[in-house]
């Protein structure tokens, strides 16, 4: 008798300084039908969503509401919470980044292994960055000197951080997007990140100090950096299902199916997220489902 299939899907993780809009509710359902579908079919499923708790967005947005961070953030993440309940999602998780008993422990792991390959240095450095995006962009990323997203000017900011050596991975990621072993569907989103590809994939900065940036997953080794998104944020994928300890359910269900993301997002997801997954020598998600809210 042939062992039971598997299948694992998450959302991308919810950023809780603000309530739950019509894009999350979209996300979520398409998510939970996937799944179902998968359960129907009798394969063992795994469904996670989930909170992205930490950045200089919601820092600030506490700040100004006058509120304690960590309350702030349990207040806005129990709305997602109720979200899935009023939707009646199947979700067998939920993750919440400022979890320091299996969020923090995976973030802090992934970033040990990513320093024993060397993939990690530090550097000062000086751009342009987007707050709403919590991301440093390019000037030609711009459209008439606003983030496209966000229509704002950006903030120019001089800091050490540390960076990741995503440019290193650049020709292997491309390589698996191009021969589908990582399938991002549609076709038009996997033709866009191709063509950033093949202009190359730059490090990225993967630390704020935390003069700049008090809230967030400790860096090991250094007490005044905090981690930046990406290996908070994207982390989750693995950290909920105990990639820390490496536990059955992390053995059963990674690496995922599917992430099912908006289009906003493509370029972390198909370009940085793998590049940390192939630095750290963990096994990449087979596919991305790139919605367009």
């Amino acid at each position: 008798m042939s062992a039971q299939k598997t299948f694992y899907a998450t959302t991308a993780i919810a950023y809780v300084n603000a309530p739950p809009h019509m894009g999350h509710a979209l996300e979520f359902i398409l998510t939970d039908a996937i799944c179902r579908y998968h359960r129907m079919m009798g394969d063992a499923t795994y469904f996670l969503t989930g909170t992205d708790e930490h950045g200089v967005k919601i820092y600030n947005t506490a700040k100004k509401a006058q509120m304690d961070i960590q309350a702030f953030v349990d207040q806005h993440a129990q709305t997602f919470k109720d979200l899935t309940s009023i939707l009646h999602l199947s979700n067998d998780g939920f993750v919440r980044t400022s979890d320091r008993e299996l969020h923090w422990p995976a973030c802090q792991k992934l970033w040990g292994k990513l320093v024993e390959k060397g993939d990690i240095y530090e550097k000062e450095y000086e751009g342009l960055y987007c707050e709403g995006c919590e991301t440093f962009m390019l000037e030609r990323d711009l459209v008439d000197g606003l983030c496209p997203i966000h229509k704002r000017e950006l903030t120019l900011i001089k800091e050490k951080n540390y960076f990741f050596k995503l440019s290193r991975y650049s020709d292997q990621i491309g390589q698996l997007i191009e021969s589908d072993q990582l399938k991002i569907t549609p076709s038009t989103r996997k033709a866009e990140i191709l063509n950033m590809i093949k202009e190359g994939l730059h490090d990225v900065s993967f630390s704020r100090p935390k003069s700049a940036l008090p809230w967030g997953v400790d860096v090991p080794g250094d007490p005044d950096q905090v981690m930046y998104v990406w290996c908070d944020a994207l982390t989750n994928y693995i950290s909920f299902i105990g990639y820390a300890h490496e536990t059955e359910l992390f053995q059963t269900f990674w690496p995922a199916d599917l992430h099912v993301i908006g289009k906003d997002i493509v370029r972390f997801h198909a370009g940085i997220w793998i590049g940390m997954l192939l630095a750290a020598g963990v096994p990449i998600p087979k596919g991305i489902l790139v919605h367009g809210f």
